[in-house]
């Protein structure tokens, strides 16, 4: 009996490293070993109180020196080593657990490399996918296109203001910012799939080293959650802007040279390619081209089309590869979905056209004179040489690659495109 206002440790005498007792469990469920994470990842996943103590040492002693000189101990017949006395725990809870953990072993090699698994009777669609810039304008698009797949879709977003956006388009809002270690860990818990388009302001509205963090810190932060919180695959949205002007067909493997925000792009690409070859992280590159909806580019264009305000450079005979936004949003799902892991697509409706001809037929829809054309020193004059390149820049992107995952565009060249959105643009009230 326990002798009066004595206080007794009940262990079994041989401390152990905690890395030593969780390989046999891991073993006996035919998985493999837990992977490690730094403290500061520990903390940033379950918090300080719960890190310190999962990496505490405490090497306690089983009896007080009077109970060890009377010869009590442990009970005979009690597993004595390290070994089997993680063996003797394993066996325990695998008889409750180890069927599941089998059935999960199995489902994970089912589904490589696609996202949805086809089982029948089973909901295909139920883990998580993570878009980060979900209220942006291609992540809104993007979150429509999973949430129209039936999946279920968490929407990262800085601002609270704009959750009520994630839920319009079908996603549930997760505030959070992707220069947020934490934030990104806790929105990433249990996803299947992540999709990296969050961006800040460009530097002619915001600091340029913040819209560069964006991209690049945030992509490095979605990369360490997606390894820690076990995520299969990871798509980083960029931009065909990293391609220099060229003739010819633009490829995947064309030559690229990318400058001032794009640069931030090809950098955020690079982090996260890099990063998944040397890990089990999937990684896939969407280059979208001229995106066009109501937002980014598109709405200031057509306003100063519109008002007669707009110039083309010399003849506007330079090529252009267009797509739609919905048609955006639908080419990232299938990459999500199907893409190949560490490939870079091209996201084009495949039938490039001279930007004059854009510009005019939206004026000729719109009712107005084709825009005037100014020369190239004009137009360095007026809006400077980088968007003078950029705006007389020859990029005439190929799709096939994407096309080849089963993706096709509803609009597949611009006209019927712009028409529509047009048409959407003036029914709205407000918004002529």
């Amino acid at each position: 009996m326990g002798r009066p206002s004595r206080v007794y440790h009940l262990v079994d005498g041989h401390p152990r490293p905690w890395g030593e007792c969780v390989a046999p469990v891991a073993e006996r469920v035919h998985a493999a070993p837990p992977k490690a994470i730094s403290f500061e990842e520990a903390v940033a996943s379950y918090g300080e109180g719960i890190a310190r103590h999962l990496s505490a040492s405490r090497a306690a002693s089983l009896a007080r020196p009077e109970a060890q000189a009377e010869g009590r101990g442990m009970a005979r017949g009690t597993p004595r080593t390290a070994q089997e006395r993680a063996n003797a725990f394993a066996s325990e809870i695998v008889g409750t657990y180890a069927p599941a953990h089998r059935n999960r072993h199995r489902e994970r090699s089912s589904r490589v490399p696609k996202m949805v698994r086809d089982v029948p009777g089973e909901d295909s669609h139920g883990d998580p996918v993570l878009v980060a810039g979900a209220s942006g304008f291609l992540g809104r698009a993007i979150v429509r296109a999973l949430a129209r797949q039936g999946r279920q879709v968490r929407g990262l977003v800085r601002d609270s203001a704009r959750a009520d956006w994630v839920r319009a388009d079908g996603g549930i809002p997760v505030v959070g910012d992707v220069l947020d270690r934490e934030s990104v860990l806790r929105a990433t818990r249990s996803c299947r799939g992540i999709v990296h388009v969050a961006a800040n302001p460009p530097a002619t509205q915001g600091p340029e080293d913040l819209a560069r963090r964006v991209r690049v810190e945030g992509a490095r932060n979605l990369v360490e959650a997606a390894r820690v919180n076990r995520v299969e695959r990871l798509v980083i949205g960029s931009g065909y802007w990293v391609y220099p002007s060229q003739p010819g067909t633009v490829t995947e493997d064309s030559v690229v040279r990318p400058e001032g925000e794009a640069k931030n792009n090809y950098d955020a690409e690079r982090v996260a390619l890099d990063a998944g070859i040397s890990g089990s992280l999937e990684v896939m590159v969407v280059r979208p081209g001229m995106v066009y909806g109501d937002g980014a580019w598109f709405r200031p264009t057509f306003d100063a089309i519109r008002s007669g305000e707009y110039r083309t450079i010399d003849r506007g005979e330079n090529l252009w590869s267009f797509v739609s936004l919905e048609d955006t949003g639908a080419g990232f799902a299938t990459v999500l979905e199907s893409g190949r892991p560490f490939q870079v697509y091209n996201l084009v409706d495949g039938h490039p056209r001279p930007w004059g001809e854009f510009v005019a037929h939206v004026a000729e829809r719109v009712h107005v004179a084709p825009p005037k054309a100014i020369s190239f020193e004009e137009a360095v004059a007026s809006y400077g040489e980088g968007i003078a390149r950029h705006l007389s820049a020859n990029r005439a992107a190929s799709s096939a690659k994407l096309e080849a995952l089963g993706w096709r565009p509803r609009y597949p060249s611009f006209p019927d495109g712009v028409d529509s959105l047009i048409a959407e643009i003036e029914r709205r009230p407000g918004r002529t």
